[in-house]
């Protein structure tokens, strides 16, 4: 395993993935992973997990002077994480452990390929970085809009590429994978959830309690969490005064902090157990406007038998068996009454979230994952080893 940064259960989505996978397959497979950290610490189960970890110094001030110097053959956001480093410890664990298949994650990594020649390849994009770098330009003032878009296109020719030269590689929805035009080596893996942790959580709700939920500082969640405290949830405490909502989540941004001065608004940042948070509120939003990718909160909510009220947007990216068992409204006034109703009514939401924590333990958990992780590493060991390695290109 090859990652950008530590596998961490409390980590960003990416960190939080690879670690579910480590775990899972840990259980009948070694695992060597060489990761950048920052810093000393990794989680004490993830290194029980692994046969040896590897890490690599990373800081942001060096990247930066080494992506200067590959800004005009490589994307900034790739650049950022080349190293050579990171290469002569690749370079040195593949000569002792002799792996039977190397995965890296996200396209960030993938100037490492060079050196895998022999050895078959998943690249683990999870979102299209392209289509990730568009929705922030999106979001950004004019002057970083065009930055930013030069970047997305950068990164999506670089992706496509880097797509080109796997055995297989892996995307977290469909609309990822058809962003990058369906590759023939390219499967979507959507990620799981773990319901017994989500549903263990105290039962005991709060009243009128509203949750959102995430890492504050990524601006897509402090769009979202501005737009419910300023305009959804004065038309929410219109209907109901007694209504609150609650931003959890670490890091949050200025802009988000702000928010607590607003009636019924409480930003918590950082809690002790996030599973307890959820199960505890009357209803979970995901008033998302812009992002890419699965939005986690989602399945954490339904993983915790909570109703859930979701933009479409943020729904993009959430498998579509499970679509039926979100309450979704895209404009203020609808969100605002899909939100009213649930907390004046709740009964008949906690029976569709029962029926939604059914579908997710039958479907979705993330031993599921590591399963299905599992036969495609068989697909991409066979498209290696006989003969079907036109999908990669030199």
């Amino acid at each position: 395993m090859v990652a950008p940064g530590p596998p961490a259960v409390g980590g960003k989505g990416y960190q939080v993935r690879l670690y579910h996978q480590i775990l899972g397959l840990a259980e009948r497979h070694e695992i060597f992973l060489v990761t950048f950290a920052p810093g000393d610490e990794l989680e004490p189960e993830l290194v029980a997990a692994c046969r040896r970890v590897t890490k690599v110094p990373w800081s942001l001030p060096a990247a930066f002077v080494t992506a200067l110097a590959h800004a005009p053959s490589l994307p900034i956001s790739v650049a950022l994480f080349r190293s050579h480093s990171m290469a002569t410890a690749l370079t040195a664990e593949l000569s002792t452990a002799n792996p039977d298949l190397v995965q890296l994650q996200l396209v960030r990594m993938a100037p490492y390929l060079e050196g895998l020649s022999s050895v078959p390849i998943v690249l683990d994009l999870l979102d299209a970085a392209e289509l990730n770098m568009r929705e922030r330009a999106r979001a950004a003032r004019p002057g970083a809009r065009q930055l930013l878009e030069v970047e997305a296109g950068r990164l999506g020719a670089y992706e496509k590429k880097a797509v080109a030269r796997t055995d297989l590689s892996l995307l977290i929805s469909g609309r990822d994978l058809e962003y990058i035009g369906n590759p023939r080596n390219a499967r979507v893996l959507p990620n799981g959830i773990d319901p017994e942790e989500m549903s263990a959580a105290p039962r005991e709700r709060r009243p009128a309690t509203v949750i959102f939920s995430g890492t504050m500082s990524y601006f897509p969640n402090a769009d979202a969490a501005t737009w419910f405290a300023r305009d959804i949830l004065p038309l929410v405490r219109g209907a109901i005064p007694s209504a609150m909502f609650r931003i959890v989540g670490r890091e949050p941004a200025p802009a988000v902090r702000q928010l607590a001065s607003l009636p019924g608004v409480t930003v918590t940042g950082s809690v002790p157990q996030i599973s307890e948070e959820i199960a505890g509120a009357t209803v979970s939003v995901c008033p998302m406007r812009f992002g890419s990718g699965t939005q986690t909160k989602i399945l954490e909510a339904m993983a915790a038998g909570t109703p859930v009220v979701a933009t479409p947007k943020a729904m993009e990216g959430i498998p579509d068996d499970l679509h039926r068992f979100v309450h979704q409204a895209d404009s203020a006034d609808a969100f605002a009454a899909e939100v009213v109703r649930i907390l004046s009514h709740p009964e008949p939401a906690l029976q569709l979230a029962a029926d939604g924590l059914d579908a997710i333990r039958r479907d979705h958990t993330w031993r599921r994952h590591v399963s299905d992780l599992e036969d495609l590493y068989a697909e991409a060991i066979s498209s290696a080893t006989t003969g079907r390695r036109g999908l990669r290109q030199p």
